[in-house]
């Protein structure tokens, strides 16, 4: 220790050139610094640490005057059941149960739950409301059952990786980026869905079917990305957002018999698509389905407007039905580049009787040589 290095040089010398004869002993009973100028010995009884503690909470301990600590602190154990919305301390539990119903709860208020004590599957039919990102990044959910749930907000279950598994009956609104970047949902189910909402499925590659009989609406970027998507059906939809379901790589078949309206880029670079209808469509977007290069026929009877560049690249494209009975507005003469179309090998079927109005009209001029003309027998008979 540091003090014997003061007795040896100043006091067990036996004296010093002071003149003062150092006299008596110092006794020491606890660790510290001392003075020892004026004794000629210090008897040093420090006592060891003796005996153990047992530390049985988490927290801050002193421990200087035992020679061991026994550290017994129980492992979290039971379920803690939740029933309002609030901010819990779950340290002691092994695993959270929620039921809230009616109000939701989002947000911060599950903080603490998601990563350590929810996971597995979760069904509770007490539950009316999931509110803003509960379970985000919540990375042990494998399925959802909330069966009296009517809303489900903003990023509830976005970045849940695990989850394989949607059940919603009673779900009426889906909010924005609700299941976003869910990368292992593979089945849902939303029969009485009628709104989703901006990027609500956005990345969830290996959702392969989406039927949702209920819905109205699907708005931006809603199904972007979800690159096992092969099949969808929404019967009643009636407007497809920007991007809605944009670069669904192996979507082959699409059911939209009330979809009036497809906004910009709607179906960009669905590369597997290959037969369309969309019998009451009357607005196409621009780019809606620029480079879905199988597509190689497309049927809209009822269509008025089309966007710029809205089959650009659609290399397999040769057959165009335009049954309806007006002449379909294009800003320009851009529609069908780099399609067959455009190339001289294609061709636009439209009505006998508008036959010389679509090869005059503006911008339709340029692909006169592409239109066939087409009775009204042959157009029963298709």
């Amino acid at each position: 220790m540091n003090f014997y290095d003061t007795l040896l040089a100043k006091t067990l010398a036996g004296g010093s050139g002071s003149g003062i004869n150092p006299t008596g002993t110092l006794n020491i009973l606890s660790n510290g610094d001392y003075n020892v100028k004026s004794y000629a010995s210090a008897h040093v009884a420090v006592p060891q640490p003796a005996g153990s503690v047992i530390l049985s909470a988490n927290g801050d301990y002193d421990i200087a005057s035992y020679a061991s600590a026994k550290v017994s602190v129980p492992e979290p154990t039971g379920t803690y059941s939740i029933s309002a919305n609030g901010t819990y301390d779950v340290t002691n539990y092994s695993e959270a149960f929620v039921g809230v119903s009616g109000g939701g709860g989002g947000g911060d208020d599950f903080k603490g739950l998601i990563e350590r004590t929810i996971s597995g599957s979760i069904y509770d039919s007490a539950v009316s409301y999931i509110g803003t990102a509960a379970f985000k990044r919540c990375q042990q959910i494998t399925e959802t059952d909330f069966p009296n749930c009517s809303y489900i907000a903003s990023n509830a279950f976005e970045g849940c990786i695990r989850l394989t598994k949607a059940v919603f009956p009673q779900c009426v609104t889906i909010h924005e980026g609700v299941f976003s970047s869910c990368t292992s949902l593979n089945t849902i189910s939303f029969p009485i869905c009628e709104t989703i909402s901006y990027a609500a499925f956005s990345g969830c590659g290996k959702l392969s079917e989406a039927i949702f009989p209920s819905c109205i609406s699907v708005d931006q970027d809603a199904f972007a990305n979800c690159t096992s998507l092969a099949n969808i059906s929404f019967p009643v939809c009636k407007i497809i957002g920007t991007r809605g379901f944009s670069k669904c790589t192996k979507l082959t078949s699409v059911n939209f018999p009330s979809c009036s309206y497809i906004d910009n880029s709607a179906f960009f670079s669905c590369t597997s698509l290959g037969t369309i209808s969309f019998p009451v469509c009357s607005h196409i977007g621009m780019s809606a389905f620029a480079r879905c290069s199988n597509l190689t026929e497309v049927s809209f009877p009822s269509l008025t407007s089309i966007g710029s560049s809205a089959f650009t690249y659609c290399s397999a494209l040769v057959s165009v039905y335009l049954l309806n009975s007006v002449v379909a507005s294009i800003p320009n003469a851009f529609v069908f580049n780099e399609s067959p179309i455009k190339t001289g090998t294609g061709s636009i079927y439209v009505k006998a009787s508008l036959y010389n109005d679509w090869i005059t009209a503006n911008n339709w001029s340029a692909y006169s040589a592409r239109f066939v003309s087409l009775t009204d027998e042959q157009i029963a008979a298709l």
